[in-house]
């Protein structure tokens, strides 16, 4: 039996200024791609990245099959797109 949970994606939505957000997202996403290419990733993936308190980005995992429910976050996150 399958029990359905809810996932939340939370994000502070203010944690630095306007500009920094943009630069860390675009290293972020620089970053998702180059390590997805690296590894031979021609579709669709998430991958989990870490943070810490100098900003430096650490890759957690890429996920080649990751969930495509209603609770999963690549749903989540493509209908703020």
């Amino acid at each position: 039996m399958i029990t359905r949970i809810s996932t939340r994606l939370a994000l502070p939505k203010r944690h630095a200024l306007p500009i920094f957000q943009k630069i860390l997202q675009a290293r972020c996403s620089s970053g998702q791609k180059n390590a997805a290419r690296q590894r031979g990733v021609t579709t669709y993936a998430r991958v989990d990245e870490l943070l810490d308190k100098n900003n430096n980005i650490f890759c957690l995992e890429i996920n080649t099959l990751p969930g495509m429910t209603d609770t999963s976050l690549i749903p989540q996150e493509a209908k703020q797109q």
